[in-house]
């Protein structure tokens, strides 16, 4: 299990448990940059670079494009977790 806390803009302090059947987690920090670091194929909107929400899209498509360039869904456009982003658009 990971959990990824922001505790400042530039900041990702992520939490791994090192046993499932104990408590014991470890703890890192990286700089939320290294999370857009991906260099996408595909002309993505402005927002790749910082923080994409639903709102910023006309299309399925378009959201679809920009959680299929990043790994680990960054921008959280798959709020179920099921690959699909921002279903509720067109």
């Amino acid at each position: 299990m990971i959990i990824l806390l922001n505790i400042s803009t530039n900041i990702i302090v992520k939490a791994e448990t090192i046993d499932k059947n104990s408590q014991n987690f470890s703890l890192s920090r990286e700089k939320k940059e290294n999370l857009y670091s991906q260099k996408p194929s595909k002309k993505l909107p402005p927002c790749a670079n910082s923080d994409c929400d639903c709102k910023d899209f006309k299309t399925q498509v378009e959201a679809q494009q920009v959680l299929n360039a990043f790994s680990g869904d960054p921008h959280r456009l798959d709020r179920d977790k099921d690959g699909v982003a921002c279903e509720h658009l067109p």
